[in-house]
């Protein structure tokens, strides 16, 4: 078990330091977000709040049917996108009555709704918040989805949107709490190991068979950090999506790799990295030490993401994974 339970720094201040940065940015992005949340897509409910909330992102519909659970005014939302009852990539799938429209970004399916206000995401066609807007109808564009802070301000930007900013803040310091608890959690473990001043955390890749791996200003790299790991391709200088040469793989040598399964099983991905040049000669590859996740938790952007932590903590300190 020790080859792979790769203990953490000599240092107890980096430590600390580690282990914080995620809540850190959390907070600084947050409140400064907060302070031009009128100069966003996202404005505030100035007046009436909205009574017919469409949502055309899995994003959104996972966030708004948080925040009006919390405020007990979950018939508000009167249409989720179609991604929302797909139990691979939604956490809503199987919770949702068949009363709630499903639709996408077709400005026809929206309008017959009749909603008050609409919410995208950047992913969206622009062309379709642009068209509502000079049908009078409120839109709601959420930006950005690069890190757990996004999702923070994301939660309470919608809670400002809708009129419903202290079910938001609730929702939004309960995921502070459990970002900290995964911290802490993570911390222990690692200071259980044998021989803490060798300790070091593992290197990780994440690998989906196209070449293209997550690095810095990712969701995906906090999760790495939070779970005990280090993103190799961070580490190399790396940032957002970058697609990278078997050369660079070999030269990070991963100790574990996080198999992204949205379009191809596990068995597949794996044995395409025993082929790859490059991958086939890693740490990880070599030992197999492969984690696979469900998609609906680490491409999460909801705080139902952090529900990914507990399987990538196994794989990068206890042995655990595939």
């Amino acid at each position: 078990m020790n080859s792979y339970f790769n203990k953490i720094i000599k240092n107890n201040k980096l430590i600390l330091t580690t282990s914080l940065a995620v809540t850190i940015a959390v907070f600084c992005v947050t409140y400064y977000n907060q302070r031009i949340n009128k100069q966003t897509g996202c404005p505030p409910a100035e007046n009436a709040p909205p009574v017919r909330i469409a949502s055309t992102s899995l994003a959104s519909d996972e966030l708004l049917a948080r925040i009006l659970k919390e405020a007990g005014q979950p018939d508000r939302l009167v249409a989720v996108s179609t991604l929302a009852d797909n139990p691979a990539y939604s956490h809503l799938a199987g919770t949702l009555d068949a009363t709630r429209a499903r639709i996408g970004d077709n400005l026809e399916s929206i309008a017959a709704l009749k909603p008050d206000l609409v919410v995208f995401a950047n992913f969206n066609r622009p062309a379709i918040t642009s068209a509502l807007g000079r049908m009078a109808t409120r839109t709601c564009w959420l930006e950005n989805f690069s890190s757990l802070a996004d999702i923070h301000r994301n939660t309470l930007m919608l809670g400002d949107a809708i009129g419903l900013p202290g079910p938001a803040r609730v929702i939004a310091d309960q995921f502070i709490a459990d970002i900290r608890a995964a911290e802490q959690a993570t911390n222990i473990l690692i200071a259980q190991g044998r021989d803490p001043d060798e300790a070091k955390r593992p290197r990780v890749l994440s690998f989906d068979g196209s070449g293209t791996v997550m690095a810095a200003g990712t969701t995906f790299d906090d999760l790495v950090a939070l779970s005990g790991g280090i993103n190799a391709a961070t580490a190399a200088g790396m940032t957002g999506w970058p697609r990278i040469t078997a050369e660079a793989v070999a030269g990070m040598a991963p100790e574990v790799i996080v198999l992204l399964t949205d379009t191809r099983t596990k068995e597949d991905l794996m044995g395409s990295l025993e082929a790859s040049p490059g991958w086939r000669d890693t740490p990880a590859v070599k030992n197999r030490r492969y984690v696979a996740p469900r998609p609906a938790d680490l491409l999460a952007l909801s705080p139902e993401v952090l529900s990914v932590i507990p399987s990538m903590r196994a794989a990068f300190l206890t042995g655990g994974g595939t």
